[in-house]
């Protein structure tokens, strides 16, 4: 159970943005040393243990909500390109993969890389699929893998 004195909820007011105000649409949330900034009603940011995390900056609005909440505590907040530099930890890799270049091979080493081998349960077993792969580095029509490019 939350201590209501551990707790507070209050709305943002702009300081250095040049808007009267958010009018409700942008809180403060205090849990203990936790700040989080809700824009609507989504968690958009956080401070914790001095650490920004910002989970998505969605749309102007929101982005602008986010600018003040960083401003306010201390924290840079130049641009949005900044921002999510910054403070958006990437957690999600997407690759842009050919068709043409997979192959009936292990479809996980051929998306992941090598690394898919280290906890696969087929690895070394009659199913497995990436046994060639594994020894030459690249699958049966010759492309290295993992196959394709990094995208964001």
């Amino acid at each position: 159970m939350i201590d209501k004195k551990d707790f507070e909820i209050v709305n943002l007011e702009p300081k250095h943005d040049g808007r009267k105000s958010f009018y409700g649409k942008a809180v403060v949330l205090t849990e203990g040393n936790t700040l989080r900034l809700r824009s609507y009603q989504t968690i958009v940011a956080e401070i914790k243990k001095g650490k920004v995390e910002v989970f998505g900056t969605y749309s102007n609005t929101t982005l602008r909500h986010i600018k003040e909440f960083l401003l306010q505590n201390g924290f840079k907040a130049e641009s949005k390109k900044q921002i999510e530099r910054d403070y958006i930890k990437s957690t999600v890799k997407c690759r842009s993969i050919k068709q043409s270049e997979l192959t009936s091979e292990c479809w996980m080493v051929q998306f992941r890389g090598l690394s898919a081998c280290a906890t696969c349960k087929f690895r070394d077993k009659p199913s497995c699929g990436g046994k060639a792969i594994r020894e030459k580095l690249k699958n049966d029509k010759g492309f290295p893998v993992p196959l394709g490019k990094v995208i964001k």
